[in-house]
C-alpha cells in the first residue's frame, strides 16, 4: 500500500469515528502530494458537507465526478447533499444515475425513498423502500422509513408491522421508535404511544419533538398537567421553541388558565407575528377572559353621562375615590377629571388591570389613579389605601340585568 493510500485510510478512520478536523487535514495531505485523487476528494466533499458547507461541498464533489465520472458512489453522495439543500428533483436525478450505473446499490434506493417521501410521491418512496427490502431484507432503516410512508397512507397495520420489525433488527433505534409512536397514536393505542415516547426520552431526554409529541398525548388523554410538563421540559432546553410554547398556551387554555395561556400565546407572536393559530387562541382567550358585557357596558352613552355628572357632583379636590371594578379604567378616569386628589381603581382580571393602566397612562393620569389587580374584599386601609375613601365608585349590575 502506498503512502497515499495509507494516508487516505487513516482519514476515513478518523470520519467514521467523528473526528471531522483530524479527517480533513489528514485527506489535505493526500491531495496535497496527489491533487487529482478522486476518492480523496469526494471524502473532503463529504467532510466539507458534514461540517456544514454545501456549496463547498459540491464544488469538491464535482472535481471528483471529473476524473471518475462512473463512480456510482460519488452520485449517491450528489444525492445526498442536493437532498440536504433541499434541491430534491436534482437529488433523484443523481440517485437514478447512481442505480443506472448499480442496480443493486441498496442504499441509493433508500435515500431515494426519502426525496420522493419529501416530494410528497408517497408511492414511489414505498416502491424504493420495498425494492430495498427486496436486496436486503434485514435493512432497518428501510423498515423504518417504509412505516412512516404507510401511516401517511393510512395502512396502519403494515405501517405497524415493519415499525416492529425495524426495531427488531435494531433495539436501540430511536428514531424507529418516535415513528412507532406516530404510527400507535395514529392508530388510536395511545397508551402503546405514550410507552413508545417514553422508552424514547429514557435514552435521548433531549429529542424535543418526542417529547412535544408526548406532551400532546398527554393532553388528547386530559392529563394536563403531565402534558405542561413536558412541555415546560422541552422549553427549559429551549426557552424560543415556537410548537412547545404554542401548545404549551393550547394545554393552559384547556386548563382554564387564560393567563398562562396570554403569555404562552403572546410570545409565540412575539418570535413569529405571522403564526394564525396563536393570534386566533389569543383572542379567544381574551374572549374567554374578559366577559362580553364589558363592551356594551362602555358603549352605553346614557350610562356614561350619568355616572359623569353624578361624579362631578360630589368629587371635590380632596376627594380620595374607591372604584371597584375597573373595567376599561373608564368610571376612575371620569373621577379623575372630575378633580379627585386621588383615585384607587381594582380589578380582579389581571388582563383587564393591565390594560386600564394602559389607558390611564395614554390619557396623563398615571400620577392620580392607582390600578390594582385584586379583589375590593381584600383591600386594606394603609396598605391599598391611605385613608378610608370618601367616595365609592361601583356598578353591582352589568348590561345584562334587564
Amino acid at each position: 500500500m502506498t503512502d497515499v493510500n495509507k494516508l487516505l485510510q487513516t482519514a476515513l478512520k478518523s470520519h467514521q469515528a467523528g473526528r471531522l478536523r483530524d479527517a480533513e487535514q489528514t485527506v489535505r495531505e493526500v491531495l496535497r502530494r496527489e491533487p487529482g485523487h478522486a476518492d480523496a476528494l469526494h471524502l473532503l466533499a463529504i467532510i466539507t458537507h458534514q461540517s456544514g458547507n454545501s456549496s463547498q461541498a459540491l464544488q469538491w464533489l464535482e472535481q471528483a465526478m471529473a476524473r471518475r465520472p462512473d463512480a456510482p458512489l460519488f452520485f449517491n453522495s450528489l444525492g445526498m447533499i442536493l437532498a440536504a439543500m433541499l434541491r430534491f428533483q436534482e437529488a433523484e436525478q443523481a440517485y437514478r444515475k447512481a442505480l443506472s450505473l448499480k442496480p443493486d446499490f441498496v442504499v441509493v434506493y433508500n435515500n431515494l425513498g426519502n426525496v420522493l417521501s419529501e416530494m410528497g410521491h408517497l408511492d414511489g418512496a414505498s416502491r424504493m423502500y420495498q425494492q430495498a427490502l427486496s436486496i436486503q431484507a434485514n435493512y432497518p432503516e428501510a423498515h423504518n422509513n417504509l412505516a412512516d410512508v404507510l401511516r401517511q397512507q393510512g395502512h396502519f397495520e403494515a405501517a405497524l408491522q415493519h415499525g416492529r420489525e425495524a426495531l427488531r433488527l435494531r433495539e436501540n433505534f430511536v428514531e424507529a421508535r418516535y415513528n412507532l409512536s406516530n404510527i400507535l397514536r395514529e392508530y388510536g393505542d395511545l397508551d402503546g404511544a405514550v410507552l413508545q415516547l417514553h422508552t424514547v426520552l429514557r435514552t435521548s431526554p433531549d429529542f424535543l419533538l418526542a417529547r412535544i409529541n408526548l406532551g400532546n398525548i398527554l393532553k388528547d388523554q386530559n392529563k394536563l398537567g403531565q402534558a405542561i410538563d413536558q412541555y415546560q421540559q422541552v422549553l427549559s432546553r429551549q426557552p424560543h421553541h415556537i410548537t412547545a410554547l404554542y401548545n404549551l398556551g393550547n394545554a393552559l387554555h384547556a386548563l382554564g388558565n387564560m393567563d398562562g395561556a396570554i403569555r404562552q400565546y403572546q410570545q409565540v407572536l412575539t418570535l413569529q407575528p405571522d403564526h394564525v393559530q396563536a393570534r386566533n387562541n389569543l383572542r379567544d382567550a381574551y374572549t374567554k377572559m374578559i366577559p362580553g358585557w364589558h363592551f356594551p357596558m362602555m358603549h352605553d352613552t346614557s350610562r356614561n353621562r350619568a355616572y359623569e355628572s353624578a361624579l362631578q357632583k360630589v368629587v371635590t379636590p380632596d376627594s380620595l375615590v374607591l372604584d371597584i371594578g375597573s373595567g376599561s379604567g373608564l368610571l376612575a378616569l371620569m373621577a379623575a377629571r372630575a378633580g379627585a386628589r386621588q383615585v384607587i381603581t381594582t380589578e380582579m382580571v389581571p388582563l383587564l388591570a393591565k390594560k386600564a393602566r394602559e389607558i390611564v397612562n395614554r390619557n396623563g393620569f398615571s400620577e392620580t389613579i392607582t390600578v390594582l389587580d385584586k379583589k375590593s374584599t381584600t383591600l386594606c386601609v394603609g396598605r391599598d389605601l391611605p385613608a378610608r375613601a370618601d367616595i365609592l365608585v361601583t356598578e353591582i349590575f352589568d348590561a345584562g340585568l334587564l
